[in-house]
């Protein structure tokens, strides 16, 4: 029997508990201390939630019916509400079990003002859990926390052209521009599947190149790894921040730099690694493949505070020949979410402020059956970069290799 297998199928403490009763009844039931409980995922009321395989994605907001997003990517509520005592409880302490001993001592909570992200690995749930915690201090409504299941193990890209997130030609295309060292940014708004592309990209670059000395950056432990690679993370309390650690980075003679999440200035210090010639694979918020190159230099701009550095920081990655994929959610007939890529971009010159790219794959609407498509642009192999073919060229990689063309896009001949 499991560690939590003893809880039964049917566990559930009651919403209406309070929390510290709730937590030392459960450790009574499994025999262990409330401090175990809390290091193996105990989620109160959400428990069945949290660690039900189906379940991706869980929006709690005080008092509220808790909103649920399966793998399928379908939402759903449920009848159970929980309040801001029950959300400030769990927040806390699933950040600092393990720099507590509870046992015996009165719980303190989490300071209501408080507003973080964190990341857990659960061996026990086959994976972890991300959580946005932001206290009632910053809304009337109460405390709301969001959570985020994580798979233990990275997608394939194989696994993503199976599900509709790109079709093979272009998985194959990517493949080839990661083995040439090609530097990769991937945009897109929030859900539309940055991280998971981002991970099966590193899954590629891991199973290409060995041994690899590659560099993890994130926020919070999120990316998984298929083999094991240095990480770094910003510490629980956001002291040392991403622009610390990959201004740190880039001094570190690195293969290959993974930047979860470009949010700020630490975008300035990718541009450097571009410039020092290290490859970088980092993800973005943007609307568009052309407006994540654009953001990426934008970001920039908050480390060195000057509006007439963006000519020069787009023209950096216009020498090195940066790759942005944009991917967006679509919903199906059936009211299913799913992030698609929508476009790959090179980019390879600037006019004034504005990026000039070459359209890799893109967007074409298929005349017969009215739908858009992700299609190969037959031209790019005349317009790819002298950067780009160079980096081709020395890894010995072709793009497109053999193959033949079927409504547009890549089939293997």
């Amino acid at each position: 029997m499991s560690f939590f297998e003893a809880l039964g199928p049917n566990y559930f403490v009651r919403p209406e508990e309070d929390p510290q009763t709730a937590l030392n009844k459960a450790a009574s039931i499994l025999g262990k201390s409330p401090i175990d409980v809390l290091k193996h995922g105990w989620g109160g009321p959400i428990h069945q939630l949290m660690h039900h395989p189906a379940v991706r994605d869980i929006i709690i907001q005080h008092d509220s019916p808790i909103w649920i997003r399966d793998s399928s990517g379908k939402k759903t509520t449920t009848p159970t509400y929980l309040s801001s005592e029950w959300v400030n409880f769990l927040a806390y302490h699933w950040r600092y079990a393990n720099l507590m001993e509870m046992d015996g001592r009165e719980v303190p909570m989490v300071n209501p003002l408080a507003n973080f992200r964190h990341t857990l690995f659960f061996p026990e749930a086959g994976g972890g859990i991300r959580f946005q915690y932001v206290g009632q201090g910053f809304s009337a409504l109460g405390s709301s926390i969001y959570i985020r299941r994580l798979p233990s193990r990275p997608f394939e890209l194989s696994q993503l052209v199976k599900n509709g997130t790109l079709p093979q030609g272009a998985a194959d295309c990517l493949v080839s521009l990661i083995k040439a060292k090609a530097p990769i940014i991937v945009s897109g708004q929030t859900g539309s599947g940055k991280t998971t592309l981002l991970g099966a990209l590193v899954s590629e670059l891991q199973k290409s190149i060995t041994p690899l000395n590659l560099l993890v950056v994130e926020k919070s432990h999120e990316l998984p790894l298929l083999n094991s690679a240095y990480r770094w993370e910003e510490d629980a309390e956001g002291l040392v921040g991403l622009e610390h650690l990959a201004a740190n980075a880039t001094q570190m003679g690195l293969e290959w730099l993974v930047l979860g999440e470009s949010t700020g200035p630490e975008a300035y210090y990718v541009l450097k690694a571009f410039a020092q010639g290290v490859p970088v694979m980092t993800t973005l918020h943007a609307t568009s493949a052309t407006d994540g190159i654009s953001g990426l230099a934008m970001l920039a701009l908050e480390h060195v505070r000057d509006s007439a550095m963006l000519p020069s920081f787009l023209r950096t990655l216009a020498t090195q020949a940066v790759i942005s994929v944009h991917l967006e959610q679509t919903e199906t007939s059936s009211g299913v979410l799913m992030g698609q890529v929508t476009g790959i971009v090179e980019m390879i010159d600037v006019s004034g402020t504005k990026p000039v790219i070459n359209p890799i794959w893109h967007r074409k609407r298929d005349k017969s059956t009215g739908l858009e498509n992700l299609s190969y642009n037959a031209g790019c192999t005349t317009q790819f970069s002298n950067t780009t073919k160079f980096r081709l060229h020395v890894s010995g990689q072709e793009f497109p290799p053999r193959s033949v063309r079927v409504n547009g896009n890549l089939a293997r001949s």
